[in-house]
């Protein structure tokens, strides 16, 4: 009702730190990826040079516009 306080389902077990979250699952073999865009707006980009980012330890997979074709 109006003006009084409800528990909150599942916070004691946030508060006290044992909640689970989708960052907190691992699986084995998880990548993560990262999107790194242009720090300039409407900017006309004539190449891109992914060739440091692949060369990276543990880098997976480096992908541009240009593999779209």
């Amino acid at each position: 009702m109006i003006g009084q306080a409800h528990p909150r389902l599942g916070g004691d077990r946030l508060a006290a730190g044992a909640g689970r979250f989708v960052d907190d699952v691992r699986p084995p073999g998880l990548l993560h990826a990262a999107v790194l865009r242009s720090p300039h707006a409407h900017a006309r980009l004539l190449s891109v040079d992914a060739g440091r980012a692949r060369e990276l330890a543990g880098v997976r997979a480096v992908l541009t516009a240009a593999d779209r074709r």
